[in-house]
C-alpha cells in the first residue's frame, strides 16, 4: 500500500513539473539568440588573441634589443619603460628582466626598480619560464610587485647563450572574467 501511494505521488509530481514547464526550455534549440551569443564569444576570443599576439610581438622586440644592450643597467631599464609605453593595453602594469639564476636585473616603471637584485628563483612561474626558454603566459600568481597578476614572458638570447627573460605583467582584473579566483592563489594556464 505504501509503495503504491509513493508511486502515485511520484507520478503526480512528474506530471506537475512537466505541465509547469520546469523541464523544458521556452526557446527551441538553435534560436537566433544562440547564434548571437556564439558570435559575441568568438569575437571576444579573437580580440583577446589579437591583443595578446601584439603584446607578445612587443615583448619579442624588447628581448631582441636586450640581447644587444645587455639585461642590466640604465639601457635595460629604458628599454623596459619604452615597452610599457608602447604596449597597447591599459592593463599593463610592469616589466622585468630576470636572469637565469632568478635575479631581477631590470624593472620598469621606475617605482619598481627597487626590486632589482631580488631573487625570484623560488617562484614556480620563474622556474618554468627558465626551464622552457620559450614565450610563456603564466597563470595568476602573487607578483613581487605586490599584487596578483599574470606574466607574459619572452626569452632573451645572445646568440646561443640564454641571458634570462623579459616579461610584461597584467593586473588580475584583465583576466578576471576568463580566470576566476583559484582556491589557493594559483591558476595554471
Amino acid at each position: 500500500m505504501v509503495n503504491r501511494i509513493g508511486i502515485i505521488v511520484l507520478v503526480g509530481l512528474c506530471l506537475c513539473l512537466l505541465s509547469a514547464g520546469c523541464t523544458t526550455s521556452d526557446e527551441p534549440a538553435g534560436m537566433p539568440e544562440d547564434a548571437k551569443m556564439t558570435a559575441l564569444l568568438e569575437n571576444a576570443t579573437a580580440e583577446v588573441s589579437v591583443g595578446l599576439s601584439q603584446l607578445q610581438e612587443c615583448n619579442a622586440e624588447s628581448a631582441e634589443k636586450l640581447s644587444k644592450t645587455g639585461i642590466t643597467g640604465d639601457a635595460a631599464n629604458t628599454l623596459l619603460q619604452e615597452k610599457l609605453v608602447g604596449g597597447t593595453s591599459p592593463y599593463l602594469i610592469s616589466s622585468l628582466v630576470i636572469d637565469p639564476e632568478g635575479i631581477v636585473t631590470a624593472a620598469a616603471p621606475a617605482h619598481y626598480e627597487t626590486i632589482v637584485g631580488t631573487d625570484l628563483g623560488y617562484q614556480p612561474e620563474v622556474q618554468y619560464a627558465h626551464a622552457v626558454k620559450k614565450p610563456v603566459l603564466s597563470g595568476i600568481f602573487m607578483l613581487e610587485e605586490g599584487f596578483p597578476g599574470i606574466s607574459m614572458s619572452y626569452p632573451v638570447f645572445s646568440g646561443d647563450i640564454y641571458l634570462g627573460y623579459t616579461d610584461l605583467t597584467f593586473g588580475r582584473k584583465f583576466f578576471a572574467p576568463v580566470f576566476p579566483s583559484p582556491p589557493h592563489g594559483r591558476n595554471r594556464v
